[in-house]
């Protein structure tokens, strides 16, 4: 009667689980990174998209044809046009901040986000 396993068994298993992790790891790591990038992009859309409604309140800002108006993202949040909590960058854990720049080229408003101050 035999019990347990033997050291090549024991060898074999952990050589198979060894080749398993190195097929995963890079995988899921890769996933994690994609996953993070995408909700960062949601983020700023929703910010955009905050500004965009904060400029529909406030027209007497919107830029005349090839001008532009820089909106900080403190100002659309203390108007109540951005949720209360900090916006956090799901990338790097840090509070997402800076301003959004509004421009008018061909009949369009164009919002752009900047990390900083309008570009």
């Amino acid at each position: 009667m035999k019990r347990g396993f033997t050291l090549i068994e024991l060898l074999a298993i952990m050589t198979i689980l060894g080749v398993i992790l190195l097929i995963a790891v890079p995988s899921v790591t890769s996933l994690i990174n994609n996953s993070k990038k995408e909700s960062y992009k949601r983020q700023i859309e929703y910010i955009e998209s905050s500004a965009r409604d904060y400029m529909s309140k406030n027209s007497i800002y919107l830029p005349d044809e090839n001008g532009s108006y820089c909106i900080n993202i403190s100002i659309i949040k203390s108007n109540g046009f951005l949720r209360n909590e900090d916006i956090i960058d799901p990338r790097s854990n840090t509070v997402i901040d800076g301003s959004v720049n509004v421009t008018y080229k061909n009949n369009k408003y164009v919002y752009t986000y900047y990390e900083n101050a309008c570009g």
